[in-house]
Order: structure tokens, then C-alpha cells, then sequence
């Protein structure tokens, strides 16, 4: 193993809203593991209370985590797990798979898939070859209907040519269904 590192840190975010004022407390714990430049096991684990209404698109006290606890009147114990597995074989191709954000570009400010959103269950190929790379993604969500969860899924490819250091072209294609297609 070439690398291990673990980290804890507390998680805690409060706010007034609407003339009451909301916390989100708990902790982080974060495990991070490289070997031999070739494969990398990340791991991130945050527990807490929030006494927010579990909304987590329309709250930002709400973790948004795969995992929640409604315990009623408003209050909620969230349990946001996150982690992925990342092998490379060689500097052309990357595998991964795990349960976290998947976006294509700079995250926050992507255009196509953001890391604004829920963790959700992955897997995904990535293959470059000189100025031009594909990749491959395949994942799963949940969708809350009548109060159950019902899962769908989604395969997206995206096919890019890096025209010079700051400017890169795409084609995306998605695909979104439900899973008993």
C-alpha cells in the first residue's frame, strides 16, 4: 500500500430561516487509501441530526445523503455514505464504482451532470486516447412517489475532443428508465 490516510472532522451548519433557527450537527469520517498508483479507495461517512425537514433540494441544512431517518416533526438523522473504488490499469483507461457524485466536468460548474445533487450507486469506464476520450457511465437512483421509493436508472455516454488546453468539444447521449424496463 503505498498511501493511508483517515480523517474525522466535525459537521456542523446552522441557520435562521423563517423566524426559527436550524442546525445540522454530527461528524465526518473520511478514509482515503492508494496502491501502488493504481488503485484508490475512498471512503467518506457523516452522521448527524438536523432539525430541518427532510428536503434536502430545497434545504440547505438538509445533507444530501442517500440515507435518511425521518424522526418526525421535522427533525432528521441523516447517515450520508459515500465511496468509490477507482482502478487504473494504465494512463488510457479508469474504472470506477461506488456510491457518490458522477459528473462530467468541473462539478459544481459542469454542464451536463453536476455533483449539486443526491449520492448515488455507479459504475464507470473512461478511456482516453490522444486528444480524444470516452466515457461511460451507468447509475441509480431512487424517485420518491406516493411516499416509497421506486428505482430507475440512467446510462449516459459522452464522447469529447480537447481542442487545445482550454477548449474541449462533446457529444452526450442519456438514456433514463425504470428499472423494471
Amino acid at each position: 500500500i503505498s498511501t493511508i490516510r483517515f480523517k474525522v472532522a466535525p459537521d456542523v451548519l446552522g441557520a435562521y430561516q423563517n423566524n426559527q433557527f436550524k442546525i445540522r450537527s454530527g461528524a465526518d469520517l473520511q478514509l482515503r487509501v492508494n496502491w501502488k498508483q493504481k488503485l484508490r479507495l475512498m471512503t467518506d461517512y457523516r452522521v448527524g441530526y438536523s432539525n430541518q425537514e427532510l428536503n434536502p433540494y430545497q434545504s440547505l441544512l438538509q445533507s444530501k445523503a442517500f440515507l435518511n431517518t425521518d424522526l418526525g416533526n421535522g427533525q432528521t438523522l441523516y447517515h450520508d455514505l459515500r465511496g468509490r473504488m477507482v482502478y487504473e490499469p494504465n494512463k488510457y483507461i479508469q474504472f470506477q464504482a461506488g456510491l457518490d457524485h458522477l459528473f462530467i466536468g468541473e462539478g459544481d460548474r459542469s454542464l451536463l451532470m453536476g455533483n449539486q445533487g443526491i449520492p448515488s450507486p455507479f459504475a464507470s469506464m473512461r478511456a482516453k486516447l490522444w486528444r480524444l476520450e470516452y466515457h461511460f457511465m451507468q447509475q441509480i437512483w431512487r424517485e420518491k412517489t406516493n411516499n416509497q421509493f421506486s428505482p430507475k436508472a440512467n446510462s449516459s455516454h459522452y464522447l469529447s475532443y480537447k481542442v487545445n488546453k482550454n477548449w474541449s468539444v462533446g457529444i452526450f447521449e442519456t438514456v433514463v428508465y425504470d428499472m423494471r424496463d
